[in-house]
């Protein structure tokens, strides 16, 4: 699903652009692809072990947390910078929260998202 790609490798983008890492636009461009390699790497080993939904259903509000994480302790805290203007901060804020919206969209109706039925009391009338 892109609706949750696109504000994660734009931030991601952003971060390594930023004057703290400081690449260029291609270095940049290039470690984001390399690290984005490392999903194909992931769905190659749940996909080769039979990783049990439950278990993927686990991994996936593990991986949110990471960028939740990123995004609050390694971005916002340069929000209360003095020399941003409080239009700037809103701006910001607001591109947090629609970036942590549209991620969180993904897990809507997501299949690793539902708990199975338990049929332990099936036939016992309650």
């Amino acid at each position: 699903t892109i609706l949750h790609e696109f504000p994660q490798e734009l931030s991601d983008f952003l971060i390594l652009t930023g004057p703290q890492v400081g690449l260029s636009t291609m270095a940049a461009l290039a470690v984001n692809f390399a690290t984005g390699l490392s999903v194909i790497l992931g769905a190659v080993i749940v996909l080769a072990n039979d990783v049990a939904s439950s278990t993927t259903g686990l991994l996936l509000p593990f991986g949110g947390g990471i960028y939740l994480q990123i995004g609050c302790v390694e971005c916002m805290p340069k929000m209360v910078n003095p020399a941003l203007s409080p239009k700037r901060k809103l701006i910001c804020m607001s591109f947090f929260i629609i970036g942590a919206i549209l991620i969180g969209l993904v897990l809507l109706d997501h299949e690793h998202c539902i708990p199975e039925e338990d049929d332990s009391h099936a036939g016992h009338g309650h």
